[in-house]
Order: structure tokens, then sequence, then C-alpha cells
């Protein structure tokens, strides 16, 4: 049984969480009933100690039909700029959509690195050792956390 099932299961109480990929810390399942599916949420401190950015990786449900948009992409990862974003209520930037599960998890980890860059937050260890257990090479890291960077100095 997956892990977080029972929290999982609390808020979606018909959801099929034996669909749903291994997801690792320090994504953190914030499963709440009234979204629309259950959502796990990566926190990276901000750098100058204001609001913290975020990354979300929403895992609607298994059969397109019972989707928030019957058909759309089953996985979707977010994440929110403390510094540029108006905060979760904006939608925030959309990393990826797409129906593999273990891809979600990779797109979401990598898109940590990305804001923890721009944040000009440095590297978190638990992230770090996600990421290399999840398999995720070092360069791929290191490129996320440069683009994002990069992004930081082209906007200020």
């Amino acid at each position: 049984m997956h892990a977080d099932a029972e929290k999982v299961l609390t808020a979606f109480p018909d959801y099929d969480v034996a669909t749903l990929p291994i997801i690792p810390p320090p994504l953190v399942c914030d499963a709440w009933p009234k979204d629309s599916c259950p959502v796990w949420r990566i926190t990276l401190p901000a750098a100058d100690k204001g609001d913290p950015a975020l990354v979300e990786l929403w895992a609607d449900y298994p059969n397109e039909a019972d989707r928030m948009v019957p058909g759309d992409k089953r996985f979707a990862v977010f994440g929110w700029f403390n510094a540029w974003d108006a905060g979760p209520g904006s939608g925030g930037r959309l990393f990826c959509k797409t129906d593999d599960g273990d891809a979600a998890v990779r797109a979401a980890i990598l898109a940590a690195f990305h804001i923890a860059g721009f944040e000009c937050a440095g590297l978190d260890h638990a992230l770090l050792a996600c990421a290399f257990r999840s398999g995720i090479p070092g360069m791929e890291i290191a490129r996320a956390f440069i683009a994002g960077m990069e992004e930081a100095s082209v906007r200020q």
C-alpha cells in the first residue's frame, strides 16, 4: 500500500491509491477534501526570510472521466517563486503535465532545484538525497539549479 494511503483516502475515499507512483520525501502529502485531488508539496525556505517558495505535485484521478478537467493529463507540477508570484492563489507556474507518475515526481524534484536556484536559497540536503535516490543525474540537478539562478539574474 502507498505510504500516504491513509491520508489520501481520508480526504478522497474513492481514490485508487494503488495507481500512485512512489512519492518520496521531501514531497509531503497535503490531501485536503476541498481540493479536486490529492497534492504533495515541497516547501523551500526563502533566502530573504520572506514567504517560502512551493512546488506542488497534483495527482488527479486515474479515470480520465473523473478528473477535474475530463481527458486532461493525470499529474501536474506547479511552482511558486516567493519573490515573483502572488502565491498559491495565482495558479503558479506549470512545470509539467503528464500521465506518467514517475516523470511527474522527477519534474517536481527538478522544479524544486530550479526554484531554489532562483531564490538563492541554497541546496537542501534532504532534497539532494531525494534526487539521487530517484536516479536523477547530478548534471541534471545542476542544470535545473543554474537555470533558476539565470532566470533570477534576468529579472533583477
